[in-house]
C-alpha cells in the first residue's frame, strides 16, 4: 500500500464563495455550513490538490481530510457533504458562479460538526469512494490536480464554522491523505 499525503498549497487553491454571489479565495479562512445574511445563505468551500500522484484505478483503501479551525465555534448543528469536482485536473474556481457550478462526484460523504476549537485539526469519515469516484475516471492520470468541496447539507440556522485557509500564518493548510493500492495482485483472506 501507499500513502499520499498532500496539502493546499497556494493561495488560490482554497477559499469558498457564500452569500450575495461573493468569493473569496485570499482571506486566511473559509467556512462551512449556513449563514443568515439577509435570510438562509449556504457557504461553498473548496481545496485544490495539485499534483495527486495516484495512478489511474487504483484501489483505494482509505481517505481523510484534515482542516484546522480558524476560531472557537459553539454551534453544533453544522452538516456537511464531502464531495469531489467530477473533473480530470480541474482549474481553482476564481468566480462565484465557478464554484457554486462544480459538477459534483456522486460518491458523497456526510461530515457533520459538532462545536470546534482554534487551532485544532478535524478529520473528515471515510472520504475513499469519492477519491475513488476520481481515480476511475478514463481521463485521469498520475499527478492531475483534484478539488473537494465541503458543501453544507441542510445545516440549521446559522449554524457555520471558521477553517484555517492556506494564507493563515498559524494554523496549517488543510491536506489530503489517501491510502492506496496499485498494480499487482490485491489476495483477501476469509475464514470459514
Amino acid at each position: 500500500m501507499t500513502v499520499l499525503v498532500v496539502s493546499v498549497a497556494a493561495s488560490a487553491d482554497d477559499g469558498y464563495g457564500s452569500a450575495a454571489a461573493s468569493f473569496d479565495a485570499a482571506g486566511t479562512y473559509w467556512k462551512v455550513g449556513r449563514e443568515d445574511i439577509s435570510g438562509q445563505k449556504s457557504h461553498y468551500p473548496f481545496c485544490r490538490f495539485l499534483n495527486v500522484t495516484i495512478p489511474q484505478g487504483s484501489i483505494i483503501s482509505s481517505a481523510y481530510l484534515e482542516v484546522v479551525a480558524n476560531a472557537n465555534s459553539a454551534y453544533t448543528a453544522v452538516k456537511t457533504k464531502v464531495a469531489a469536482n467530477d473533473a480530470d485536473s480541474p482549474a481553482a474556481p476564481t468566480t462565484w458562479a465557478q464554484v457554486t457550478g462544480l459538477t459534483l462526484t456522486t460518491a458523497q460523504i456526510d461530515w457533520d460538526f459538532a462545536a470546534v476549537t482554534a487551532g485544532v485539526a478535524y478529520t473528515s469519515p471515510d472520504i475513499g469512494t469519492v477519491i475513488k469516484e476520481i481515480v476511475d475516471r478514463a481521463g485521469w492520470a498520475s499527478g492531475n490536480n483534484l478539488i473537494l468541496t465541503i458543501f453544507d447539507d441542510s445545516s440549521t440556522s446559522d449554524n457555520r464554522h471558521q477553517i484555517a485557509s492556506y494564507d493563515h500564518l498559524t494554523y496549517a493548510a488543510p491536506q489530503l491523505t489517501v491510502t492506496y493500492v496499485y498494480g499487482g495482485n490485491v489476495i483477501i483472506w476469509t475464514s470459514d
